[in-house]
């Protein structure tokens, strides 16, 4: 263990309210880097009780809170924005309780050195099956589109089509993705009122809503054009759309993943205002050099 690591303690928690209110301070600093530990902490723990206990960890320097930890239901360990130097008591922690873990996901750097102290500890072999970049933007209504047609809430009976449309958004990916997953993910968000389509000439071009959501901010997600309107702007125009909704919503940023990558043409994101804050990665724990099924949603 590092000298700077033995400044730590780990502390774990079963109650979702009592570990929201010790690591507040650092979930709201870290705000749109940590989504996914706002999201599947409230989620995790309104369904505590039907399959298992709830569980999550929290690493304090004193009192103050520098890395939180929860499990997935796939056994992920996922991961807040925080210390990097907090990664190894966490991981000897864990160990020490006889924790299984089938990955880990999170911001960099921590995603990446919490894994090499969990293959040191564990034997297992650290295998990078995801890397995105994390772009946020403030909700600001200033942002404008002049492509033809306009955003609208997605309806019920297109429901089959834009079920299709994430399955294939699966397939464009770079990462692996159950496709099941996005489609009922697809579901959700229409049912919560968060998935929209842009509209132009009467026809439906593109989708794109929000699949998180924070105290103050909301994850953009599945945004997609099929490739037969590709070229057209309506995937920027949509999710200007989105930055303008989450204003009207009072929320203060939108956050997205993309895993967009060239070194001669600036992002889509970038053009429309978003601003590129890091990197988010999962890693697979195996014995052997093999791939996991993503836990990005």
């Amino acid at each position: 263990m590092s000298k700077e690591a033995t400044f730590y303690r780990v502390k774990p928690f079963s109650d979702w309210s009592r570990f929201l209110k010790q690591a507040k301070p650092l979930l709201l600093e870290r705000e749109a880097e940590s989504n996914l530990i706002w999201e599947v902490g409230r989620v995790s723990a309104d369904q505590a009780g039907l399959t298992r206990p709830w569980s999550a960890w929290l690493v304090l320097d004193g009192k103050k809170p520098v890395l939180c930890a929860l499990p997935s239901v796939t056994e992920y360990l996922i991961l807040s924005a925080g210390h990097p130097g907090a990664c190894a008591v966490l991981a000897d922690f864990l160990s020490a309780k006889s924790h299984s873990l089938k990955g880990v996901s999170g911001p960099e750097p921590v995603s990446e050195v919490f894994a090499d102290a969990w293959a040191e500890q564990s034997g297992k072999v650290s295998n990078l099956s995801a890397s995105l970049s994390f772009y946020v933007a403030s909700s600001d209504p200033k942002f404008a589109s002049e492509v033809a047609g306009g955003m609208r809430l997605a309806r019920v009976d297109e429901g089959d089509q834009l079920r299709e449309w994430a399955i294939d958004f699966v397939a464009d990916s770079a990462h692996p993705m159950d496709p099941r997953v996005v489609a009922r993910l697809s579901e959700n968000m229409m049912g919560r009122r968060d998935l929209f389509v842009w509209e132009a000439s009467g026809e439906v071009v593109a989708m794109g809503g929000f699949g998180r959501e924070t105290p103050n901010g909301l994850v953009v997600n599945m945004v997609y054009t099929p490739r037969n309107r590709r070229g057209r702007g309506y995937a920027g125009a949509l999710t200007s759309g989105l930055v303008c909704e989450a204003n009207a919503r009072g929320k203060r940023f939108c956050c997205l993943y993309s895993d967009f990558s060239s070194s001669v043409r600036e992002n889509l994101y970038e053009r429309i205002g978003f601003q590129r804050i890091g990197d988010f990665a999962e890693r697979a724990f195996t014995d052997q050099s093999l791939s996991e099924p993503s836990d990005r949603q």
